[in-house]
């Protein structure tokens, strides 16, 4: 899914808590950032007080709009984060990575994530 803000991540976790999906979407932000650049945020969401989100998108990423190649470095990101946290999902658009998905088809899942990260809009 793209926004007017860029392309849309979501990360889910199967029985995680709220805290979880918050706390895991925040490392994945670090390491999209760490490796692309400021490309990665969460989506500015009105609160209470001490409150961290809506639990429905806590774990929603929105990327800025990218180059082809730093979008196949995000797509590597993706991949591997999902590898090494089994029970997480990730979905851009209709393209989802799981861990056997990665594990099983890792270059087709790749190379799908960048193409859906380096479209531009209305194409």
């Amino acid at each position: 899914m793209d926004t007017d803000e860029g392309h849309i991540v979501n990360l889910t976790i199967s029985n995680g808590s709220p805290d979880l999906v918050f706390e895991a979407s925040q490392e994945l932000i670090r390491e999209l950032n760490l490796v692309a650049g400021p490309v990665a945020s969460r989506k500015a969401e009105k609160g209470g007080a001490g409150s961290k989100g809506d639990p429905v998108t806590m774990g929603t990423i929105i990327l800025a709009a990218i180059s082809a190649g730093v979008a196949k470095q995000i797509a590597q990101v993706l991949v591997a984060y999902i590898k090494r946290n089994s029970k997480l999902v990730v979905k851009v658009g209709t393209v989802t990575i799981t861990k056997d998905y990665a594990s099983a088809k890792e270059v087709e899942a790749i190379n799908a994530l960048a193409e859906k990260l380096s479209r531009k809009k209305g194409k």
